[in-house]
């Protein structure tokens, strides 16, 4: 597994750094296999733009969020990804959702 992290006009201290990489290592709990994980981190204004990019053997995910905290805007990429993720597998697997939700009497 690759992880990458590249920054652009911006500054990161450890504690940072340190953060970026226990949400690398949530997501590669979350996901089966993965090949490769990208994160940019840019500044806009006053804001921090984060990108991330999952390859894993479930296909290509991808999340971009800005905020105005560093922590704020990983932990929104953090959440779409984990929904792109959700949705996918609804889409391949209906029959598991729809026996779950029976109830039987």
């Amino acid at each position: 597994m690759i992880i990458t992290a590249s920054t652009q006009k911006l500054e990161l201290e450890d504690e940072e750094k340190a953060y970026i990489d226990s949400i690398s290592h949530k997501l590669t709990d979350r996901f089966l296999h993965i090949f490769s994980l990208r994160w940019k981190l840019t500044s806009e204004k006053s804001n921090i733009v984060v990108k991330c990019l999952v390859h894993s053997q479930s296909g290509y995910f991808h999340a971009r969020a800005t905020a105005n905290k560093l922590k704020d805007a990983v932990n929104l990429v953090f959440d779409k990804i984990l929904n792109q993720r959700k949705k996918k597998r609804r889409r391949i697997y209906p029959q598991r959702i729809e026996s779950r939700s029976r109830v039987f009497l």
